[in-house]
């Protein structure tokens, strides 16, 4: 396997779906200047008595995807209708590309969930923004381009 060079971040690449299936993916790169894919496990602790080192039994897997980005009007609507339209039982297609897409050898992530927070931040000293959380849901696919 090859390494791939050093890359910017700005090369990134998010897309959201419409509820149920990927459809028309919606480019929200242009609003976005962070966003990552982080992974925690659960855990639940099986030590008993006499042991001196703690033990644990690993659990089930969580993928949340923060998004942040300076705000305009475009965006603002975009995320307040995705975070309201998402009932019990449906979802919205995502996709991910850490270095873009189309950049051959890197990561590619899809998958589905659905909005859990949708921010607009004003501050004195600082620009409109926005930041949200994308709750992934399932099994996510990683391919590589």
């Amino acid at each position: 396997m090859t390494a791939l060079s050093a890359s910017h971040g700005s090369r990134a690449d998010f897309y959201i779906g419409t509820s149920g299936t990927p459809g028309t993916a919606i480019a929200i790169s242009q609003y976005l200047d962070t966003t990552s894919l982080g992974m925690t496990r659960d855990k639940a602790e099986s030590s008993a008595f006499k042991q001196l080192f703690k033990s644990y039994v690993a659990g089930l897997i969580d993928l949340v995807i923060p998004l942040a980005g300076p705000a305009d009007v475009n965006i603002s609507t975009q995320m307040y209708n995705l975070f309201i339209m998402t009932g019990a039982g449906s979802a919205i297609a995502w996709e991910y590309a850490p270095l873009g897409v189309g950049t051959t050898g890197s990561a590619l992530y899809t998958g589905f969930g659905f909005v859990t927070k949708f921010e607009e931040k004003s501050a004195l000293n600082a620009a409109y923004a926005w930041t949200g959380e994308f709750q992934n849901s399932g099994t996510p696919t990683r391919t590589i381009q």
